[in-house]
């Protein structure tokens, strides 16, 4: 039984290049792609620091216990000894509290304010807000409030940043970032 004729599936060189053409344009990234590579890069390294601050902080305040131990605060009254051992090691402590209720509230704010927002007008107002009251401090309440400020900063960031980073990756690189 002999088949009718039908169209021709052979494609002629010019076709054939076209089709090869198409289908690498579909397979290759443009170059705009690569170049936003580094700008997303960059972005991650600079959400990243949150994870510094956040190490910074809790590392921070092991150098900083033996130079409370004994220091007498203006306006507060201490034991003959200065501060305590245990009002500096409610300080050292502290940042985990403000951690807790920075991370907890920092998914909604993530939600609300976008990983962006939360991580420019928030956390980072609260670092700068928490570093400044603790190197002003006059006494241990004022260094137990920056440090629940703190904590409540690395919280949300904590939070924000893997956010943010996935986000803005591409997908290319979303695993490594």
């Amino acid at each position: 039984m002999k088949l009718p004729a039908g169209p021709s599936c052979a494609l002629d060189d010019d076709d054939a290049a076209s089709l090869e053409a198409s289908l690498l344009e579909d397979v290759a990234p443009p170059e705009r792609e690569r170049e936003d590579n580094t700008v997303a890069i960059l972005c991650a390294a600079g959400a990243a620091v949150g994870a510094l601050v956040f190490g910074y902080s809790l590392g921070f305040s092991s150098p900083a216990l033996p130079g409370m131990l004994g220091r007498q605060f203006k306006h507060v009254r201490c034991d003959a000894n200065g501060a305590s051992a245990a009002a500096a090691s409610l300080w050292s402590a502290v940042i985990n509290i403000g951690a807790a209720v920075g991370a907890l509230a920092g998914g909604r704010l993530v939600d609300n304010v976008g990983r962006k927002g939360a991580l420019l007008y928030v956390a980072g107002p609260l670092y700068v807000v928490a570093w400044t009251a603790t190197a002003r401090a006059h006494g241990p309440r004022t260094l137990v409030g920056a440090r629940v400020l703190l904590g409540a900063g690395v919280g949300a960031s904590s939070v924000a940043v893997p956010v943010y980073v996935a986000e803005t990756a591409p997908a290319a690189l979303r695993g490594a970032l």
